[in-house]
């Protein structure tokens, strides 16, 4: 069955990992599902800096493989600059700390912020296209990423986008390296490191999909514009202690970190 015709933009959102293979075997179930088959156009990759060589070269000879295997027709090569610019390609992208460089790993209050405020911004710009439809997978990294990521498509997702996670059966195949996708003719893949192999033919790759609270339409428009939503959504539920100040000669107002905005005149004389 042939993905059918559609006038979306499909985006695929990982939270990624240790093990690239999510992003082949995500897009692998994507394809192969029966009702409403798909192909993403744009893959977002979202994962932290000590995993970016294992999203590197691997992956994009995998996505090439991929393509082959299912004949499928789409631009899956490597973007930089920011993901919402393009409608097609793939992007890996990773939290930075203050001081500019990438967040190896989530292992402070601080990190799990920024990965939050990550994901929920590229969350947030590609659902801000009403022509895209958003498919956001939890297969891969830390629970926390995992959880920023369900938080972010339960803020800002229509409902037409979509949460999932991908499983393979036998699990064995987890701890194959080499294996990225169900093949059509048998291909064997080593597993662990008693020499041991599988047959990537014999996998079975399941896609799960998630149900999840959407909320966007009762979201204050601030929240929908900006990315920081950790600190915005704290503040918004009165969790978070807020500080006012006023800037005469500019008419600004600026409510702690999360809010800088300035009005007309009028306005600002009654704020």
């Amino acid at each position: 069955m042939e993905p059918r015709e559609t006038t979306w933009h499909e985006v695929l959102i990982i939270t990624g990992g240790l093990t690239p293979q999510v992003v082949t075997e995500t897009v692998y179930a994507l394809y192969r599902r029966t009702p409403d088959p798909l192909v993403p156009g744009k893959i977002v990759c979202v994962v932290t800096g000590g995993c970016l060589d294992l999203f590197g070269a691997p992956l994009d000879a995998a996505l090439i493989r991929l393509q082959q295997e299912l004949g499928i027709d789409a631009d899956w090569r490597r973007r930089t600059g920011r993901p919402e610019a393009d409608q097609c390609g793939l992007y890996v992208e990773a939290p930075c700390g203050a001081d500019g460089e990438s967040i190896d790993d989530i292992r402070s209050d601080s990190d799990a912020v920024r990965f939050g405020d990550l994901v929920s911004n590229i969350v947030r710009c590609e659902t801000n296209d009403p022509k895209s439809r958003v498919h956001l997978s939890l297969a891969g990294g830390r629970k926390t990423m995992s959880f920023h990521g369900d938080m972010a498509i339960s803020l800002f997702g229509h409902a037409h986008d979509e949460l999932s996670h991908v499983l393979v059966h036998p699990r064995e195949f987890e701890q194959c390296k080499d294996f990225w996708f169900t093949t059509k003719k048998p291909l064997l893949v080593s597993h662990g490191k008693d020499g041991g192999t599988l047959d990537a033919h014999d996998c079975r790759i399941e896609l799960a999909k998630i149900p999840f609270i959407r909320v966007r339409d009762r979201l204050p428009l601030t929240l929908l514009d900006r990315a920081s939503y950790v600190r915005q959504l704290n503040a918004v539920l009165g969790l978070a202690p807020l500080s006012l100040e006023l800037v005469t000669g500019e008419c600004r107002v600026r409510i702690g970190d999360i809010a800088d905005f300035t009005l007309p005149n009028t306005e600002f004389a009654l704020s």
